[in-house]
């Protein structure tokens, strides 16, 4: 069976694997073991193609929470991009990248005073609320600040996408957003105050979408509250269908939606919802993340042993899931393919396996027959959801993130030193 790549990938001629058009097993003679790798050219390619498929009446938002870090952040601003952060943390990432602020989206269901308040001191361009509570304390900061600040109302529509449950975010036992009514009375309370103004409607439904028709499901109950804020006067001049588009992770699952897929469905329910509703079509936004960087990133493994028991085989790897949660909290897998060179054997199944005080099984794969301590291995599709979940459980370091375009290779966060696990420790 002939070896399957994962895109940005290819063999070299004497044989070790290339991603980005850089040697893996160079990058990891260079900075370690683990390592994410980010490939530049494939996260550009996937922000065009979602461009190019939407046009210009849809704004894109790229998911902070899928990986971000100041080098991102610049990147996804070159492109002209606007960017959801949703704690102080991802704020000061983008200041510290110059991000333009009125380009910046703040999102979160317990955002404190202290982060509302550096939201419109840094002048991010729209507050996503997400409860009446929060409401009135965000007016509270814009007066005591003197500031007007542009709020878009968190829905909770109802509408739940058929994805993994720890990644839905609508329907009655979401924590997010408001329902229909207590949205109603938000907006109402937004137009009469002197301190905010209405700037639109959100809904976000989950993640890993493989059907586009959910989001345009979940677009409906907003036209439906913008026709009633219309009877009142209030206009809704934005609506974001918020969830994130599905990647592929291994050769054998459904082909992802294409973004024109995804785009003709929106734009269209766009396009009947304002009709229905009888108000000026509103400007869509949307929010990919995982879309956009999850195909762009691997993760590099040096495996540390192979343990052949009875009824299976371990591959102990020196990663964990410190820096790759996604198996533990989801039952999520990865394409895996051998780095340092194809096999020149059959395959085996074999359960990767991280080296903290857990179980920690990260996947069975098919892999080498002939694989030993000391091989590479390149994990697919890692560039969404596992550096920005990384922890320092067992108090391993974090790893360092390096960027590959155009055959050169660029640090963009350094690896932890095993000493700066104890920095915010306090010696009693």
């Amino acid at each position: 069976m002939s070896e399957v790549l994962a895109p940005g990938m290819g063999r070299l001629t004497e044989g070790s694997l290339a991603f980005g058009g850089v040697s893996l097993e160079a990058l990891a003679a260079t900075y370690g073991t683990p390592l994410v790798v980010f490939d530049g050219g494939l996260f550009d390619e996937r922000v065009a193609a979602f461009r190019n498929a939407f046009g210009p009446q849809t704004d894109i938002s790229y998911a902070a929470k899928a990986f971000l870090c100041v080098a991102m952040a610049r990147r996804v601003a070159a492109l002209g991009l606007n960017l959801d952060v949703c704690s102080l943390g991802e704020l000061r990432t983008a200041q510290a990248a110059a991000f333009p602020a009125e380009r910046l989206r703040y999102h979160g269901c317990g955002k404190g005073d202290d982060e509302l308040e550096a939201a419109l001191r840094g002048g991010v361009g729209r507050v996503i609320v997400d409860n009446l509570e929060e409401l009135e304390r965000l007016e509270g900061v814009a007066a005591h600040l003197g500031r007007s600040a542009a709020v878009i109302l968190r829905v909770n529509t109802g509408i739940e996408a058929h994805t993994h449950e720890m990644i839905r975010t609508a329907g009655e036992n979401s924590k997010f957003g408001m329902l229909p009514e207590v949205a109603f009375a938000a907006a109402r309370r937004v137009a009469a105050s002197g301190d905010l103004h209405m700037a639109g409607l959100h809904s976000h439904i989950g993640s890993q979408i493989y059907e586009p028709r959910f989001l345009a499901d979940a677009v409906e109950p907003l036209f439906e509250l913008a026709a009633s804020l219309s009877g009142i006067g209030i206009a809704v001049p934005e609506i974001i269908a918020g969830g994130g588009f599905a990647v592929r992770y291994r050769p054998e699952d459904p082909p992802a939606p294409a973004p024109e897929a995804i785009a003709q469905r929106l734009l269209a329910a766009m396009r009947l919802g304002a009709e229905r509703a009888g108000v000026p079509l509103p400007r869509l936004g949307i929010e990919p993340g995982r879309a956009l960087a999850g195909e762009a990133g691997l993760s590099l493994y040096r495996v540390m042993s192979v343990k052949d028991h009875a009824t299976c085989r371990f591959a102990i790897v020196d990663g964990s899931m410190a820096d790759n949660p996604r198996p533990a909290l989801y039952g999520s897998y990865h394409h895996v393919v051998r780095a340092d060179g194809p096999s020149t054997g059959g395959m085996r199944a074999a359960t990767i396996c991280g080296r903290s005080c857990e179980a920690d099984e990260m996947m069975t794969v098919p892999l080498p027959e002939d694989l030993r301590g000391g091989d590479l291995l390149a994990v697919c599709t890692t560039g969404a959801y596992t550096y920005s979940m990384a922890s320092n459980y067992n108090r391993f370091a974090k790893p360092a993130v390096v960027l590959v375009a155009d055959g050169a290779h660029t640090l963009w966060v350094r690896r932890e030193r095993d000493d700066e696990t104890l920095h915010f420790d306090v010696d009693t």
